[in-house]
């Protein structure tokens, strides 16, 4: 595989090379993106720092999160007007601006609810964390339209690939995710894909409407195989990728593309878990249903170098087999062609996921050289057709 790598290295650097991003054009082959998740939240003046070291990375993709809470903290008077003065655009429009002058094209992915949008049916009231709530899709759509209003080029940008939610179908990111059922005989049915399949319609509408030809992803997964109902009366259960993806498919929400995030406990060649690298055929499977061949974006993918601070008994593996893992990851997601775009998960180690290619202290792990060697375009793996047999003496 190293060996097809270099063959290609310099097609790579041709092809996403462009002197500034104008679209998320992904050509052939698998694009590799890298994610620094702390550029939402980062001291400000640590921001066109940041901003280079992702460029210093070859990736010609990365993945931004919008924090909405943050943007919008009031209701906006016309909240699909992005000039409206509820908006606090300021710190994305500094880190779009100078992304797209390095050449780096961005996915947005909007999440957190502020706490004006929660939709009462399914928050309590006064809710816990309200950000964790789902909010009203119409609000979530009203908000889409104005950041790719924003972001259309015209001042800012352009953005036109767009992540509505991130990881719908667990409680960390959306809430409900059960509903009380007294027919079952859990006294629980799941919730979340019809909710989030709503949200994700609004949204798909409002992005549509300010750019008809922007990119929309959905599904946005977390690598949940298993999932049960809540134990509490909050509906903090979560519910497996499998069982959300077929919800999704009876609803049939819009979506361009289909994401998904993978963090197997074992290497990329060992794990047989759901969702997983071994596993992506059956991925491919569960998202015809939804719609057949729609292509697949890994927006997350990575290793731990430790356990996280709050959940000190989650796998990890070391830093040498965390390089090991980027190019084994990176080579069996190359062998799907519907498989376009891979972003690792993230740049720099944080307290909360320490899978960082650089340390806490900014210093390199081993990953770091190995993900910076790779050509940020790998092209498909091409199948070598059998022989022919030899004629009859």
């Amino acid at each position: 595989m190293r060996h097809r790598w270099a063959m290609f290295a310099a097609t790579a650097v041709l092809a996403l090379a462009a002197p500034a991003a104008v679209a998320l054009q992904l050509p052939e082959g698998l694009t590799l993106g890298v994610q620094d998740d702390q550029l939402p939240v980062a001291d400000a003046a640590t921001l066109d720092a940041r901003v280079d070291d992702v460029a210093a990375t070859g990736s010609r993709v990365t993945r931004l999160d919008v924090l909405w809470n943050e943007v919008a903290p009031t209701r906006p008077a016309d909240p699909r007007d992005p000039a409206d003065p509820a908006y606090r655009w300021d710190r994305y429009d500094r880190i779009i601006d100078r992304l797209t002058a390095r050449g780096v094209q961005v996915l947005l992915t909007v999440y957190r609810t502020p706490e004006w949008a929660v939709d009462p049916r399914y928050a309590p009231e006064d809710p816990p964390q309200p950000e964790r709530w789902a909010p009203v899709p119409q609000a979530l759509g009203d908000f889409t339209h104005a950041l790719a209003r924003r972001y259309d080029g015209t001042a800012h940008g352009p953005v036109t690939a767009f992540e509505p939610w991130n990881e719908p179908n667990i409680p960390f990111f959306l809430r409900p995710q059960w509903l009380p059922d007294t027919t079952a005989a859990s006294g629980w049915r799941v919730a979340s894909p019809e909710i989030y399949a709503a949200m994700l319609t609004a949204a798909h509408a409002g992005i549509r409407e300010a750019q008809p030809d922007a990119t929309v992803a959905g599904v946005s997964g977390a690598p949940n195989g298993g999932g049960a109902p809540p134990t509490g009366p909050l509906g903090f259960g979560s519910v497996p990728n499998s069982v959300f993806m077929r919800e999704l498919a009876v609803l049939q929400p819009p979506m361009d593309v289909a994401s998904q995030h993978l963090y197997p406990a074992l290497g990329p060649r060992e794990s047989t878990a759901f969702p997983s690298f071994r596993t992506i055929p059956r991925l491919l499977a569960e998202l015809d249903a939804i719609r057949p061949d729609i292509p697949v974006w890994i927006t997350e993918f990575g290793y731990m170098t430790a356990a996280p601070a709050s959940r000190p008994a989650r796998a990890f593996v070391t830093e040498a087999q965390q390089a090991e893992h980027v190019t084994q990851a990176v080579e069996l997601m190359s062998g799907y062609p519907r498989v376009r775009l891979a972003v690792w998960f993230n740049l720099q180690d944080n307290p909360e996921w320490p899978g960082g290619l650089r340390r806490l202290d900014g210093s390199p792990k081993p990953a770091w050289d190995v993900f910076l060697a790779m050509p940020k375009l790998v092209p498909p793996v091409v199948p070598v057709p059998p022989s022919a047999p030899e004629p009859p003496a």
